[in-house]
């Protein structure tokens, strides 16, 4: 039985989490949830993963089984990149704001039927016993959409986006806590202060559907408006909706929803690897985009009702 759910789920066209989207500048700062501090650990417990229906299947009561293509497979990466053996199975990240609300990309949770195909993964990690991700998880870690509390996704010349969604769970999360966010409590949104240019960043999702990771040793490199800001993340498509948080205070400060190309053929090997540009330094010369853009948590004004 095992063996004929695994060859259903290879066939399931599942959402795509490899868009042309994120990327890594300079080295590439991803580890593992186990090879983070104790502090990023714990803060990292409330981030989890997007999966819809096309992309997995119930196993009996207790579990469900996700897509265990590798990512190697899917994109056909050249031998020693990073996470090449690794599952891709989750489509996009969010993060927990309250007992049962989570936060992520608006365009993750745009389409007809978003919340009711959608599901919320917790703790889809590497383990440290066997350095593998079970792709047969445990239904106590996965949460139903009950309501798409607000969305938006608008944007001109990439210049003024909006692109949030706020999202009420089936039932209360018991066994994590919400993460802090800039300026929570207050109210009056007009008077909150831009990001600063070099604040120290660090991001946790899932880039490219793989299991959980974190990745520091960013830092703010643009304020473009209020609504986002530019930095030069280590991330990819399935990190949309992934908390952004200010490395000195561990708030979230902003939501990841889109970059540039994640990976470039390597035509000489006949194979795919990750697109790595220019350093920091180079960056604000070198590449016009200037980073990866990050949508403000202050877009979303119901955090501050």
């Amino acid at each position: 039985m095992y063996k004929n759910i695994v060859i259903a789920l290879s066939l399931l066209s599942a959402v795509s989490v490899l868009s042309k989207e994120k990327i890594v500048y300079g080295d590439d700062n991803r580890v593992e949830f186990h090879e983070a501090s104790v502090k990023l650990q714990n803060i990292a417990k409330s981030v989890g993963g997007i999966i819809f229906k096309d992309g997995s299947i119930s196993v009996g009561t207790d579990k469900t089984m996700l897509n265990p293509k590798s990512l190697g497979s899917k994109m056909n990466l050249c031998e020693g990149e990073k996470f090449r053996d690794q599952p891709s199975s989750v489509s996009c990240t969010f993060f927990l704001v309250a007992k049962n609300i989570i936060v992520t990309a608006g365009h993750c949770m745009q389409a007809k039927d978003a919340c009711s195909d959608a599901s919320f993964l917790f703790d889809y990690k590497i383990s440290t016993k066997d350095k593998r991700a079970d792709v047969l998880v445990d239904n106590k870690n996965i949460y139903k959409c009950k309501k798409i509390l607000s969305s938006k996704l608008e944007s001109v010349d990439r210049k003024a986006t909006f692109d949030y969604a706020l999202v009420q769970l089936d039932r209360d999360v018991t066994d994590r806590e919400p993460l802090k966010y800039r300026y929570q409590g207050r109210k009056d949104i007009d008077s909150f202060e831009d990001m600063k240019v070099d604040t120290p960043l660090t991001v946790i999702g899932h880039p490219s559907g793989l299991p959980l990771k974190i990745a520091d040793g960013s830092k703010v490199v643009e304020i473009t408006n209020k609504n986002y800001f530019l930095a030069d993340l280590d991330t990819f498509g399935g990190n949309s909706g992934s908390p952004v948080l200010n490395s000195m205070t561990n708030e979230v400060v902003g939501i990841l929803v889109r970059g540039q190309t994640d990976y470039i053929k390597d035509k000489l090997n006949k194979c795919t690897k990750v697109n790595t540009v220019a350093t920091r330094e180079e960056l604000k010369t070198k590449n016009p985009e200037k980073g990866e853009a990050v949508s403000n948590i202050f877009q979303i004004a119901e955090l501050y009702q």
